[in-house]
C-alpha cells in the first residue's frame, strides 16, 4: 500500500504511545499527583506550624488548587506532548520520515520504503501490534513503530481486513518461532 506519512500521523503515534505505555502511565501519574501531594504537604505543614489556631483559608486554597490540578492536568499534559512532538519534528526537515511511503506486508515481515529510506523488519523482530481508531502501529521496539493510517485504504472494511492480516502474520511468526520454524 502507498500513503503519505504526515506530522499528524507522528502525533497520533506519540499520543497513543504516551497514553498506553508503562513509562507514559508513570509520567502521567507523577504529573497529575506529585504537585498536589507537595501542595497538600505544605498545607499540612503550615497547619501544624501555626497550631491550627488560625484561619484555614491557606489549606483550603491549596486543596482547591490541588483538585483543579488533578482535573485539568491530563488536558494540559496532552497539549504539552503534542507541542513537544511538533517542535521536535520542526527541528529538521525529516525527509526520511515524513512523506510518501510504500509498505509491503508478507509472510516474511514488513518492508517500508520512504523518501530515501528502506527498512525491512522480520515478524520475529516485531515487538507488538497495536491500533487506534485511525492507525495501525507495528512496533519495532518499545518506542518506535511503523504507523499505517486508515486513510491509506479505500474504506474502513479494507483497513480492518489489513489489521487482521497483520495480526495473523505476526501471530504465525510468533508460533513458528516458538516451534523453532523460521
Amino acid at each position: 500500500m502507498e500513503y503519505d506519512f504526515t506530522l499528524e500521523d507522528a502525533l497520533a503515534f506519540n499520543e497513543y504511545h504516551f497514553r498506553r505505555s508503562p513509562a507514559g502511565r508513570r509520567a502521567r501519574l507523577r504529573h497529575m499527583f506529585l504537585p498536589p501531594a507537595i501542595w497538600m504537604g505544605l498545607a499540612l505543614g503550615f497547619e501544624a506550624f501555626v497550631g491550627g489556631d488560625t484561619n484555614h483559608s491557606f489549606a483550603v486554597a491549596l486543596a482547591a488548587v490541588s483538585a483543579m490540578w488533578i482535573l485539568t492536568a491530563p488536558l494540559f499534559l496532552a497539549r504539552q506532548i503534542r507541542r513537544s512532538v511538533q517542535r521536535m519534528y520542526g527541528e529538521g526537515q525529516n525527509r526520511a520520515l515524513l512523506g510518501r511511503h510504500v509498505m509491503t506486508v508478507s509472510s516474511e515481515g514488513v518492508t517500508d520504503e520512504g523518501p530515501g529510506t528502506r527498512t525491512q523488519t522480520r515478524w520475529e523482530s516485531v515487538e507488538r501490534i497495536a491500533r487506534s481508531m485511525d492507525h495501525l502501529f507495528i512496533y519495532l521496539n518499545a518506542v518506535a513503530a511503523h504507523v499505517v493510517p486508515a486513510r491509506a485504504f479505500r474504506d474502513r472494511g479494507e483497513f480492518e481486513r489489513f489489521v487482521e492480516s497483520v495480526r495473523e502474520l505476526a501471530a504465525s511468526a510468533a508460533v513458528g518461532d516458538a516451534r523453532g520454524d523460521h
